[in-house]
């Protein structure tokens, strides 16, 4: 997922970088396997190699609808082919590609008519979930051993305006769960249902928001898994042409075997950074909490006036190339992607590939207006090399 950061926060970040500025280790040319940056032009797929800028093409044609995206270890790339004639509006044919051997997993597509799909870990299993038209499937199949296996199946589609599903499937880290969404299409939206399923033995509980219309699902493992935290809302949007909501939404830890959950929070108009684990097994979460401040006039006109040494002030920012935004670091901290908006009147959008200390460039290419939308940047391709520490 793409790094947000505020402008206002982004000399904090650039003086957090700034020891790096004062060289760049020799490691990044001679040692360690430079990061690659996928992205697409035109109707192909380009690697750009992080440290040097240089660029090679996967020799495969893609289309605008096409998308695709890297398996945990990089290993290979998650290729869905846009299916024009597809029982519904947004289908695919699956197939992977390993990008080290240059050659397609398998010569015909695995399976078409799919909407979601989520690779396991440790590259051995694969849930894809594919549709009718009126309702979805939930499939399981092993690598080794070419097996598929039905594992949930909708019923609740009446007609193709209003169909039911299964999306956003998601792999537990030690693979004992998968979860995933059962949604029923209604009106601008549909109505989320949370299921959290064994795949030992393919038991599965269900979890629902207040108001599920709109919600979304997020769990964070415990390391036995036998629990997970989750945000849940009271009201995910204000109505139906208005999907947003000031609702902030609470944690719960949920019994992943049983489904019961405890509300461990109650301060809905506050937004909870940072929920997670400790390392021996604790809850962890901060509050952001705004300060207000009153003072009388006298109070005002007689605050001392703080000497210019004693004030902190923000650095300057020395990019010259736009407002970076979108920044992404890859596997090696020092290096990252950013995409600025330059000009004036028509938009020119520009990605950029190098160091992040100072925004150094290796690498830049105009980007298509539509970036945001379409299957534009893949992204970094993960790495399991030990890089120092940014």
């Amino acid at each position: 997922m793409p790094i947000q950061i505020p402008y206002r926060l982004l000399t904090i970040f650039l003086i957090s970088l700034c020891p790096l500025l004062m060289s760049r280790p020799a490691y990044t040319q001679d040692e360690a396997p430079a990061p690659q940056f996928l992205f697409r032009d035109g109707n192909h797929l380009v690697l750009v190699n992080g440290y040097t800028g240089e660029t090679s093409q996967l020799p495969f044609a893609v289309s605008d609808n096409d998308y695709f995206s890297w398996s945990l270890d990089g290993r290979y790339l998650l290729a869905r082919f846009h299916e024009v004639d597809g029982p519904a509006y947004q289908t695919y044919c699956l197939n992977l590609y390993d990008v080290d051997a240059l050659a397609w997993l398998y010569d015909e597509p695995l399976a078409c008519a799919v909407e979601g799909v989520a690779l396991s870990p440790n590259n051995t299993r694969l849930v894809y979930a594919t549709t009718d038209g009126l309702n979805g499937t939930l499939w399981l199949y092993n690598l080794a051993d070419e097996m598929t296996q039905e594992l949930y199946r909708t019923t609740d589609g009446v007609e193709p305006l209003y169909p039911s599903g299964v999306s956003n499937m998601q792999w537990s880290p030690a693979e004992t769960y998968l979860t995933f969404v059962d949604y029923d299409q209604i009106l601008g939206g549909s109505i989320n249902t949370f299921v959290v399923m064994n795949v030992q033995d393919r038991a599965y509980i269900t979890l629902n928001a207040l108001d599920s219309y709109y919600a979304d699902y997020d769990p964070i493992w415990s390391a036995d898994e036998n629990w997970f935290l989750i945000r849940l809302q009271d009201r995910y949007v204000t109505s139906s042409t208005l999907p947003i909501s000031n609702d902030e939404g609470d944690i719960y830890l949920v019994n992943a075997a049983t489904g019961d959950k405890v509300r461990v929070t109650y301060t809905p108009t506050v937004y909870e950074n940072g929920v997670g684990w400790t390392e021996d097994g604790q809850i962890i979460f901060k509050e952001w909490l705004l300060q207000e401040t009153i003072l009388t006039l006298e109070q005002a006109l007689n605050i001392p006036e703080v000497p210019p040494e004693d004030i902190i002030t923000p650095e300057p920012v020395p990019l010259g190339y736009g407002s970076p935004r979108n920044i992404r670091l890859s596997p090696d901290a020092m290096i990252g992607s950013w995409v600025t908006h330059q000009g004036a009147g028509a938009d020119t959008y520009m990605l950029y590939i190098g160091f992040v200390a100072d925004f150094d460039p290796v690498f830049n290419w105009k980007l298509p207006e539509y970036y945001e939308y379409g299957s534009v940047l893949i992204g970094w391709r993960p790495s399991n090399y030990p890089y120092p520490p940014g």
